[in-house]
């Protein structure tokens, strides 16, 4: 054991330093790759540690044998670009599925796919922009540095993820079972239909919302996000009212 251990600290020791100069090739040339990768695939791009973690990415600098320098970029960026649009393919399923979960009461976490059934499956002629306009579709976060919330639709909600969090546990957490119960609770007491309500037309409605657990309790005005965000357990004690109670 003891001798395992020395081992492989003197392996460590032997392509570390080189590994870890390999690795920060890697990062500086995906600086100036991911500007471009996000400008061609909405900002779907994962940060660099996430990057390097992906095994087609780690096999251009973790082994013994790995190269990574200015001649061998060319062919490696290659590979780093269709890494890069695969995930993002995974993700745009990922997120689909995520919000078909939460529309049908799931609790259960979809698990990321990418393969080409998938892909086919969930083309974007059917989960396409008007897809992901509906608004049982967006995904509710908190905007940067401000901590209000906010809905927003993919991919647009990639930009409001947190720098160490992942984009598939970032979209889990934004598009529940429980927030899309409670948003049609809202639809159905203020009367709108799902498939053509907007976020601005529940805007203009204002602090109109309520609901009470027990009929004795006074009933407290909100806005449509704050009683999504606050989920009611009742469709029958939600109520809408123009007048605020």
């Amino acid at each position: 054991m003891v001798e395992e251990e020395i081992e492989e600290h003197k392996y460590e020791d032997r392509i570390g330093p080189q590994r870890d100069l390999r690795l920060e090739r890697l990062r500086l040339y995906y600086v100036d790759l991911k500007q471009d990768l996000d400008d061609e695939l909405g900002g779907v791009t994962p940060a660099f540690h996430e990057l390097k973690d992906l095994e087609e990415i780690k096999e251009l600098y973790f082994g013994e044998e790995a190269q990574l320098d200015d001649s061998t970029w060319p062919t490696q960026k290659l590979i780093v670009i269709n890494t890069v649009r695969e995930l993002a393919e995974s993700m745009r399923i990922h997120a689909i599925r995520v919000i078909l979960a939460a529309n049908s009461g799931s609790t259960t976490t979809p698990k990321v796919l990418s393969n080409a059934a998938h892909k086919k499956k969930y083309s974007s002629d059917k989960y396409g922009n008007d897809f992901f306009a509906q608004i049982t579709s967006l995904f509710h976060c908190y905007s940067k540095g401000e901590h209000k919330r906010v809905v927003v639709s993919w991919p647009d909600v990639v930009k409001y993820k947190g720098e160490w969090t992942s984009i598939a546990s970032f979209l889990e957490s934004s598009n529940t079972y429980k927030s899309a119960w409670a948003l049609r609770s809202v639809l159905v007491a203020a009367g709108l239909d799902e498939e053509t309500a907007t976020p601005s037309a529940l805007d203009s409605l204002g602090e109109a919302f309520s609901w009470t657990e027990k009929p004795d309790v006074t009933c407290v005005n909100t806005s449509w996000l704050s009683m999504v965000r606050s989920r009611p357990v009742s469709l029958s004690r939600l109520v809408y009212d123009d007048d605020n109670c």
